[in-house]
């Protein structure tokens, strides 16, 4: 079988989507795309909690289903070759690790997190969402104090998460038991959907973007001249994609399987020989793979 990625399908799939939902005559096509795409790259969904923007998803996509891992899928066509093509919903967060006696909130990755070396760092002083039960909650992260740091500024080491010190304006523990703040509650960053001149911008655009590209094109009904594709929306892609394993389970045997990564410095397209233990396990020892890192 074919297991490749390619970044120009992205754009392809985008431009035949967006042709497909929002005619070219209407002078408010342009902003109606960047809103469209802003969105999705705001959307909230931490790894092990995309319920509720799978919920949502399935409110506005109804000819979408989801399988009992929480993947969302949609299938065009019928028999074979059958091919695949999947992104990841969920993007890199933290949970709620420790609620000290002053009310402070400690937190820690879910799983890996993201890879890129700044991550934690670009999180000190923002405001940042804690997802309740109740509802989101906005929180700001600390920084360090201005008045000590001429002391420290031959220092080079970087901030991570056990720098993290999450203010919720209460006093005590009880307080933040209060506000219906829990531990492994998730946490992500507080930004709203926004674009500028042309563009659109935010964490984890480039997977968010592919997750667009890959919903539009189910929902424009794009298939081969033969055959079947279908459309996945893999969770947990972070946890090494165990979604995306799951729904290869109970899908008919894909004979070609193109997934968009979660984006990279540098776009590439190709096939390699392996994707991960959780997927070669399904594909088997034969079935090249895509590097899942490669960039959108």
């Amino acid at each position: 079988m074919n297991f490749r990625k390619s970044l120009p399908l992205i754009a392809l799939l985008l431009t035949l989507s967006l042709n497909h939902t929002i005619t070219a005559q209407s002078a408010a096509a342009p902003n109606l795309a960047l809103d469209a795409l802003s969105s999705w790259v705001a959307l909230e969904a931490p790894t092990g909690h995309e319920q509720q923007a799978i919920n949502q998803l399935r409110q506005d996509y109804p000819n979408w289903q989801q399988d009992r891992y929480g993947n969302l899928t949609r299938t065009i066509g019928s028999g074979s070759p059958h091919r695949v093509v999947a992104c990841g919903i969920d993007a890199p967060a933290y949970a709620i690790s420790q609620i000290t006696d002053e009310g402070y909130l400690r937190v820690h990755r879910i799983g890996a997190g993201s890879k890129h070396p700044l991550w934690d760092q670009t999180h000190e002083g923002q405001q940042l969402r804690v997802l309740t039960r109740e509802g989101p909650l906005v929180v700001v992260a600390a920084v360090r104090n201005g008045h000590f740091s001429p002391q420290h500024a031959s220092r080079t080491t970087l901030a991570t998460e056990n720098d993290l010190w999450l203010d919720a304006g209460a006093e005590s523990a009880a307080e933040i038991a209060e506000m219906g703040i829990q531990l492994l509650d998730p946490v992500v960053r507080n930004l709203p959907a926004w674009s500028y001149g042309n563009e659109v911008a935010g964490p984890n655009a480039g997977a968010r973007v592919s997750c667009a590209a890959v919903l539009a094109a189910g929902e424009a009904r794009l298939n081969g001249s033969s055959g079947s594709t279908s459309y996945v929306l893999s969770v947990q892609q972070v946890f090494a994609w165990p979604g995306l394993g799951a729904a290869l389970r109970w899908l008919p045997p894909a004979e070609e399987l193109l997934v968009l990564g979660p984006g990279a410095t540098q776009a590439r397209n190709e096939i390699v020989n392996g994707f991960g233990s959780v997927i070669d396990a399904v594909l088997g020892t034969s079935a090249a793979a895509v590097d899942p890192h490669a960039g959108a």
